[in-house]
């Protein structure tokens, strides 16, 4: 992580360095707009700079305070239900007549 941010830093530098080195030796006119790209890669290595920071601060976080584990999964136990039972009758049912078994319905007499 450190690392990386060194990298980065001495990179931006090495750029900078390079656009100075590149205003010392230009006209008048050249030389707003070299400043002009100065100042713009500044603010833009600033930007990238906080992200990073940002970044990191996070990650920081992230290890010193891990997510707190899921809580389990405790149901209370419910006794069984009681079996179903069928309603009493006192009579059988009467089995169906072949006519009604065949779709006719039976004569009353």
């Amino acid at each position: 992580m450190q690392e990386r941010l060194r990298k980065m830093t001495r990179e931006q530098d090495d750029e900078l360095e390079r656009l100075l080195g590149e205003l010392n030796g230009v006209s008048r006119e050249r030389k707003v707009d070299l400043l002009t790209r100065i100042v713009t890669r500044l603010i833009e290595q600033r930007k990238a700079f906080h992200q990073e920071s940002e970044a990191v601060r996070l990650r920081i976080l992230d290890m010193q305070n891990p997510p707190a584990p899921l809580p389990r999964a405790t149901a209370p136990l419910l006794p069984p239900a009681p079996p179903i039972e069928k309603p009493a009758s006192s009579q059988p049912a009467e089995t169906p007549s072949a006519a009604s078994e065949q779709g006719y319905l039976p004569q009353q007499q």
